[in-house]
């Protein structure tokens, strides 16, 4: 008997616990597709989630856009742990009839989005169901979107952050030395400060960005050198990324945002009730929120100080910030409505918060894409800033970045296209949730009252092809609505896919504009969700705008950004309150296509390498950093350690004469150029001579003429495409000697130098040659036995020379910012070349007294390997000073003095569709007092 009881009793046990699983199990509705597996398991969609997301980047949401691919429906059910189904929706045309014309009376504001931010954001009308406590919240920050906040109070905090940000990345970008660095978390603080400016008034003493710039202020060179940049910008390292030392964040800053990073814990948990209950456990999240609460009220209380003393005026006060605005609107609400003002209630604080996290978040988040893609596409970077630059000339020309009111009263059609293509790719928000009201369906399914729908904004006729859905289908509001019967709005024409702002562009439609037979941006030209549609989408679009244009408008203008190597340049994501990219960016090396001589020692006055036509000459393609981006200020470069020097011309109104009138250069510009030089440089002399302008494109400059002369004027040529040196160590002594004279200025005038100082010139002149020529007597040379340039004086290296400093070298002025065909010239020590002396002899213009004198170019072989630098997008401020001969590297000869830099313009691709680069480089003889 006992025995039978005990097997009644594990029977009955069993079949209660058959019961209970059933009813755990998920209740599919009826006709709506969704996974067979998940439906027999009392986790539902869980275990497969975790199990496919387990070691990826992808979020849940993203998980979810797959599964709707593999079911091939516009539609499915998903299943969470104890919860009813929820339902996917996948077409934009079905989403847009849900928000806009069924919401708030079929579709309301879901308790999942309540479920995800209750820990966060307590109160705020972000969670709430569209009834009169909502409209209550709506109305306290009413005046948050007006045209005259987001102008004087908004549009100056975020453009003010904006500029720190800039700052910030020139000097990371200098210290990283070519390498990446995680930028995205900067944005994230910069849009932080300025959500916290504009909320809380000037006088807000917090900040998240500023400890990053004291860390980054308060780093000596050693720091540098040694900690970040490591490898100094080489080749080989050039991907590692630089972590930077970030200083503490104070107390304020660290809570928010450990708030917004509890979001993120929380986002595709199978229970987010159950995690923020442990969440809230933590010493972390519950010392976050009393520091939220209390600065919070802190805030609201020095804002009630204004209301006090508008008490009774008849002119509204001057606000600065969100929260006097705030307690002026409750102030004015309690008295049309004959209550006591509530200045610190739950909606006050909620709202207050809320407008913080959510005026901040979406933006760094976007803006955090935005660099990513523009990055990836450089074509549509490039694109943008011509467009900015030529929208911004007043900026342009005075070498500044555009002021707020600039840049928010541009009509760039591609701007505001860039910024639509970026809200659609970047899926700051990749889902829209709504929870039915009543019974109702979607496309042709029963949903039942409760029922949570959720929206994609990344799939399906957004980011991918539509599927196919038959009109019989749709709702009765839809097919009513000008859209309807299949005459919605698609991509048909453009790869949804693909980063693509074209598409926002159409052909004008008015007119009388003169934009007739012109492309205008159309915001509405095709499917997006990025603010959501109807009576609940984004309260915040405007300020999102704003933010986004200053931001954007800001990081194009000052930065060429760069793509990543492959291994720090994925797209994955992270979920929280706002989906985000996790990606790093800035790169400060590039590409460039070289040209160089490897061939037999050319004969003398061999030039056909010169015109690009020797069978010899050999391109390849090296890596070419960026000289802005390693550790040292551009003003730090000196000749004499590094072999270059950058001169800061402030004013170069001489470059606005006539550059090709031989008198102009020789009266105007040289002699400008020769005295700004010799203060620069601290010389005795300078004599300069030979110039060149560069202004003609490549594929069309062609060989004008046999007779070669020694240094023909300006008459506009190509840029010149060859690794070389102008003057070999021996070749610039022989110049001395053989053009330095005085028939050679007064036959050709082709040299400036004052002539008062000529007498001491060609008296400094002969002291060195005299010096020379006692320096090769003492090793057994003759002076005098050279010909055909061989011995004598050639075959000399400069040893035991005790005269004179001198030396020859090029100044190398842009006269407009270099885009295209950019000058680099070598890093490497001059022993790592291989060069190839070309002989030059010239009969000087007929003038037989002149005689025949001898020079010799260096040309350089391809192997080995070598560092080249620039100076990306070289201002006509910015003169290269490129030496090649100085005879104090000579004296010293341990390499501490740098001397014969070689260098020559590159091709650097994807610019073969700018201008040509313009300049003018002349040749410079230098001399220090004796």
């Amino acid at each position: 008997m006992e025995h039978q009881i005990l097997v009644s009793a594990i029977l009955g046990i069993l079949f209660v616990l058959y019961l209970t699983r059933l009813w755990l199990l998920p209740r599919p509705l009826p006709g709506i597709p969704y996974r067979q597996d998940s439906a027999q398991s009392i986790l539902g969609d869980g275990l497969a989630m975790m199990r496919e997301l387990a070691g990826t980047d992808d979020t849940w949401m993203q998980w979810v856009e797959r599964q709707l691919q593999q079911l091939d429906s516009p539609m499915m059910q998903i299943f969470l742990p104890l919860k009813p189904p929820v339902v996917i929706v996948g077409d934009y045309e079905e989403a847009r009839d849900i928000l806009m014309r069924r919401c708030p009376r079929e579709f309301d504001r879901s308790k999942l989005l309540g479920d995800l931010l209750q820990g966060a954001l307590p109160d705020a009308h972000i969670m709430l169901r569209t009834d009169d406590k909502f409209r209550g919240h709506r109305r306290l920050l009413q005046d948050l979107m007006s045209p005259g906040f987001l102008r004087d109070v908004a549009a100056p905090n975020i453009y003010t952050q904006a500029c720190q940000l800039v700052r910030l990345w020139e000097t990371k970008a200098r210290v990283a030395a070519g390498r990446p660095f995680d930028a995205s978390d900067d944005i994230f603080k910069a849009a932080l400060d300025a959500v916290f400016g504009f909320a809380f008034g000037p006088s807000w003493p917090h900040s998240a960005l500023q400890p990053s710039m004291d860390a980054m202020d308060a780093m000596d060179a050693m720091d540098v050198v040694d900690e970040l940049a490591g490898t100094g910008g080489r080749h080989e390292a050039r991907d590692s990324p630089v972590a930077f030392q970030e200083g503490p964040s104070d107390e304020v800053v660290a809570a928010t945002l450990e708030l917004v990073a509890a979001v993120e814990k929380v986002q595709g948990t199978l229970s987010m009730k159950l995690t923020w209950a442990l969440l809230s456990l933590t010493p972390a999240l519950r010392k976050a929120r009393r520091v939220r609460d209390a600065y919070v009220l802190k805030a609201l209380r020095g804002a009630v100080g204004l209301a006090d003393e508008s008490a009774g005026q008849i002119r509204r006060p001057d606000v600065a910030s969100a929260v006097d605005h705030m307690v002026l609107r409750e102030q004015k609400m309690a008295n049309d409505a004959g209550r006591r003002t509530d200045f610190f209630s739950s909606a006050m604080r909620g709202e207050l918060f809320g407008f913080i996290v959510g005026g901040h978040d979406t933006t760094s988040t976007t803006v955090a894409w935005g660099v990513k893609y523009l990055a990836d596409h450089a074509a549509v970077q490039d694109r943008l800033r011509a467009a900015l630059h030529t929208a911004c000339l007043t900026a342009k020309t005075e070498r500044r970045s555009p002021s707020a009111d600039e840049i928010l009263a541009l009509r760039v059609p591609y701007l505001d296209a860039v910024i639509e293509e970026i809200l659609r790719c970047g899926g700051t928000t990749p889902g829209l949730d709504r929870e039915a009201m009543v019974d109702t369906q979607i496309l042709g399914h029963a949903i039942p009252k409760g029922t949570t729908v959720l929206m994609l904004t990344q799939g399906p006729s957004i980011r991918s092809p539509p599927m196919r859905v038959d009109d019989h289908l749709r709702s009765a509001t839809y097919l009513a609505s000008a859209k309807g019967a299949g005459h919605g709005r698609s991509w048909k024409n453009h790869d949804p896919q693909a980063f693509c702002p074209d598409r926002w562009l159409v052909p004008s439609q008015d007119p009388h504009s003169q934009a007739m037979n012109q492309h205008v941006f159309d915001s509405t030209a095709g499917p997006t969700l990025a603010f959501g549609l109807g009576p609940r989408a984004c309260w915040g679009r405007r300020l999102a705008y704003v933010e986004l244009r200053l931001y954007l408008v800001l990081i194009v203008w000052n930065f060429h950004l760069s793509d990543c190597p492959p291994e720090l340049s994925s797209y994955s994501s992270i979920a929280g309150i706002t989906t985000h990219e996790a990606v790093q960016h800035e790169p400060k090396l590039v590409d460039g296509i070289f040209t160089y001589y490897d061939g037999p020692r050319p004969q003398v006055d061999d030039t056909t390498m010169l015109w690009g036509n020797n069978k010899h000459l050999v391109t390849k393609t090296e890596s070419v950093t960026d000289l802005r981006s390693l550790p040292k200020p551009l003003s730090e470069y000196n000749h004499d350690e590094d072999g270059i020097q950058i001169l800061h011309m402030s004013d170069v109104s001489v470059l606005k004469g006539n550059l090709y009138d031989h008198d102009y250069v020789q009266n105007h510009y040289r002699q400008e150029l020769g005295q700004f030089v010799k203060e620069k440089l601290g010389l005795r002399h300078c004599i300069l001579w030979g110039h060149l302008v560069r202004d003609v494109p490549r594929e069309v400059h062609t060989k004008v003429g046999e007779k070669q002369v020694a240094f023909p004027t300006a008459s506009g040529t190509t840029a010149f495409h060859l690794a070389h040196v102008d003057f070999s160590p021996a070749g610039s002594r022989a110049f001395l000697r053989s053009a330095g004279t005085p028939d050679y200025f007064e036959i050709l005038n082709n040299s400036y130098i004052p002539n008062e100082d000529r007498a001491s010139f060609f008296a400094l002149r002969e002291k060195i040659i005299a010096a020379e020529e006692t320096a090769m007597h003492k090793v057994g040379i003759d002076p005098e036995a050279e010909k055909e340039g061989q011995g004598g004086h050639w075959s000399w290296d400069g040893s035991g020379y005790e005269g004179p400093r001198y030396g020859v070298a090029t100044l190398w002025q842009p006269l407009d910012e270099v885009k295209r065909d950019p000058v680099a010239f070598s890093l490497s020590p001059d022993r790592d070349f291989k060069y190839v002396g070309l002989h030059r002899k010239y009969h000087q213009l007929g003038h037989d007294s002149m005689g025949e004198f001898y020079f010799e170019n260096m040309l350089v072989r391809p192997d080995p390997p070598q560092s080249w630098a620039y100076i990306s997008n070289q201002t006509p401020e910015e003169i290269l000073f490129i030496k090649f001969y100085d005879t104090e590297a000579v004296k010293k000869g341990d390499g501490s003095a740098k001397s014969m830099r070689v260098h020559g313009a590159f091709h650097l691709p994807g610019t073969e569709h700018l201008p040509p680069r313009r300049s003018i480089e002349t040749k410079l003889f230098f001399m220090y007092e004796d």
